[in-house]
C-alpha cells in the first residue's frame, strides 16, 4: 500500500514537472516567434532604408562621371589651342579619343566654356546613415542572407576608395584655381579675349602644367565614379529583389 502512494507521490511530482517544462517551453517558443517577427520587421525596415541610400547615392554618381568628364574636355580645348605640343598619360589619351571635341580654333564661347569646366565640383555627397545602422547598429545580426551582406561591405570599401580619391582632385581643382589667379584670372571670367591674352604667354606654363595633372586626375575620377555607380545600382537590384 505504501509502495502504491510512493508511486503516485512520484508520478505526480513528475507530471508536474513535465507540465513546468513544458510551459516554459512553450513560454519559450513564444517569445522566440515573437522575436522572429520583431526581427523580420527591422531586417525589412533595415533594407528599405540601404535602398534609399542606395537611390541618392546612385542619383549622385550618375553625375559625378559627367562632372569629371568636363573637366577632361575643358582642359583638352585649352591645352590643344594654347599648348599643342604637350603630351598626355596613356590612359588620359585614350580616354580623349572617345571625346567628341569642339573644332579648332576653338571659338570665343569654347573657351570660355573650357576654362569655366576646370574647377567643377568634384565631391561625392555619399549617404551613410543606413549603412552605419548596418555596420554598427545590429543591422548584420539582423540581416540572414550572407551574401548580401558581404556584398553590402564590399560596395563601402570600394566607395571609401573613392571617397579618398576627393581631398586630391580638391587640392588639383584648387592648383589650377591658383595658378589662374597668378595670371588674374578666376572661374568666372566671361572676356574671351582677356583669357586668350594670359593664356598665350610662357608665364602661362605653371598654369597648364596644373591643367595637365588635374585633366589626368579627373580621368581616374571619371572611371571611379563610372565603377562606384554600377556598384550602387547593382546592389541597389539585390536589395530589392530581396525585398520581393
Amino acid at each position: 500500500m505504501a509502495f502504491r502512494m510512493r508511486r503516485r507521490a512520484i508520478s505526480g511530482v513528475l507530471t508536474e514537472f513535465v507540465v513546468i517544462v513544458a510551459g516554459v517551453l512553450a513560454a519559450l517558443a513564444v517569445d522566440q516567434w515573437r522575436q522572429s517577427r520583431v526581427d523580420l520587421l527591422l531586417e525589412r525596415e533595415l533594407l528599405e532604408n540601404l535602398a534609399q541610400d542606395l537611390v541618392t547615392d546612385s542619383t549622385d554618381f550618375a553625375r559625378l562621371p559627367d562632372r569629371a568628364l568636363g573637366r577632361v574636355v575643358g582642359a583638352e580645348v585649352l591645352l590643344r589651342t594654347f599648348r599643342p605640343s604637350a603630351s598626355r598619360p596613356a590612359r588620359t589619351q585614350m580616354v580623349i579619343d572617345t571625346l567628341t571635341l569642339p573644332d579648332l580654333p576653338a571659338s570665343d564661347e569654347d573657351i570660355v566654356t573650357a576654362f569655366s569646366d576646370l574647377v567643377t565640383s568634384s565631391d561625392l555627397d555619399v549617404a551613410v546613415g543606413a549603412y552605419q545602422e548596418f555596420s554598427e547598429g545590429g543591422g548584420q545580426r539582423l540581416m540572414r542572407n550572407r551574401e548580401l551582406r558581404r556584398r553590402l561591405h564590399d560596395y563601402r570599401y570600394r566607395l571609401n576608395s573613392s571617397l579618398k580619391y576627393d581631398p586630391v582632385m580638391l587640392d588639383a581643382i584648387m592648383e589650377v584655381e591658383g595658378r589662374a589667379h597668378d595670371l588674374a584670372l578666376s572661374p568666372g571670367d566671361t572676356d574671351a579675349a582677356r583669357i586668350r591674352a594670359r593664356l598665350r604667354g610662357p608665364e602661362a606654363d605653371p598654369f597648364f602644367a596644373a591643367v595637365r595633372t588635374l585633366q589626368r586626375r579627373s580621368v581616374t575620377q571619371h572611371r571611379n565614379g563610372w565603377l562606384a555607380l554600377v556598384d550602387a545600382r547593382e546592389l541597389l537590384l539585390a536589395i530589392r529583389e530581396e525585398l520581393d
